[in-house]
């Protein structure tokens, strides 16, 4: 049995029982919305917004090229996250690396690679100091933890390059 309603596909009915169509758009639209966002939010968790990954991994160099710092973004507190520095030495074959309070605030240090051959406190930070390799280089690896939640901003430089470093990193809980 044929209606007239039938004829229209998109257009409000009462048999077999009553519709509103114009609702039912307004909510399939959100529906699309919905499905879209949670597709955004797997593809950045996937690109490393929420911890490692693309958009999470970044280096920055000082302008002199001496000092190249390799890390992570983003962090999940508690979790332990790489970071590797490279300095240049100076005439007298040593690399010191300065870190800052706040990273040490912010980080616990879980392991440090290779051992500096000195290490000692300077302000609320570390001094480490390191020998060259054949090149003039000095590379260390770090194993930080994070403990906190939130904004963190640390600085790291060296006693023989230029302007020291900031590491901006987010801590998700």
């Amino acid at each position: 049995m044929s209606t007239p309603d039938d004829k229209n596909e998109f257009s409000s009915r009462q048999y077999p029982i009553q519709e509103d169509l114009c609702v039912q758009k307004r909510i399939w639209m959100i529906e699309r919305i919905g499905w879209h966002m949670l597709c955004a939010i797997v593809i950045l968790t996937l690109l490393g917004l929420f911890s490692k990954g693309p958009l999470s991994h970044t280096e920055i160099q000082s302008p002199d090229g001496e000092l190249i710092i390799v890390y992570e973004r983003f962090a999940r507190n508690g979790a332990s996250m790489p970071v590797t520095i490279k300095a240049k030495a100076g005439a007298d074959g040593k690399a010191t690396i300065l870190l800052d309070g706040s990273l040490l605030d912010s980080f616990s240090v879980d392991s440090l690679q290779p051992e500096p051959v000195e290490s000692r406190s300077y302000g609320s930070g570390m001094r480490l100091t390191y020998l060259a390799d054949d090149r003039g280089w000095v590379q260390t690896h770090l194993s930080l933890r994070a403990q906190g939640v939130g904004l963190s901003r640390s600085v790291v430089s060296t006693l023989t390059s230029g302007p020291a470093l900031q590491l901006t990193q987010f801590i998700y809980p």
